[in-house]
């Protein structure tokens, strides 16, 4: 825990925010690394805790149907970016798999922290909701595509 590192401030999902306000982010973030091929979340395991990735690229996989023993990647997340976002959006599981695509370090925050943090501290609570549902907007178009192209519904 610690200082919310500063280049995550310039860019990516914490851009812009004020000294202030990543300060009050910085004592949730739990720095973590993985390793390539590692799976981090599969699809329907609890969503517990969100990312944000600092370096490498993690791959998110979605099956369609349990039935088969099929996956397709919908999105490639890039540093900056957040992943696991249904943890922050008080979903029960999560909706894809992650699976790093190179060495990765991301921030991990739980989803109750992130719970704390958007609700006791109003503006940074709206800057934070509408950018975790415009993540989530970008993966389900992402995912839309994916499975279009797949020829899957």
């Amino acid at each position: 825990m610690g200082r919310l590192p500063i280049k995550l401030t310039r860019r990516g999902f914490f851009r812009d925010l004020e000294p202030e306000q990543a300060m009050f982010i910085a004592p949730s973030c739990c720095p973590v690394n993985f390793r390539r091929g590692q799976q981090i979340f599969t699809q329907g395991d609890e969503a517990s805790t969100v990312y944000m990735l600092q370096a490498g690229e993690v791959e998110l996989h979605f099956r369609p149907d349990e039935r088969f023993n099929y996956s397709v990647t919908t999105t490639i997340v890039k540093p900056g970016e957040a992943f696991g976002w249904s943890a922050a959006l008080g979903r029960s599981h999560y909706s894809a798999t992650a699976i790093c695509r190179e060495d990765a370090q991301a921030l991990a925050i739980s989803s109750q922290d992130w719970r704390l943090l958007t609700t006791q501290n109003e503006s940074l609570g709206e800057i934070l909701d509408e950018r975790m549902a415009q993540t989530k907007t970008e993966h389900q178009e992402a995912m839309t595509l994916a499975l279009w192209l797949a020829g899957l519904p």
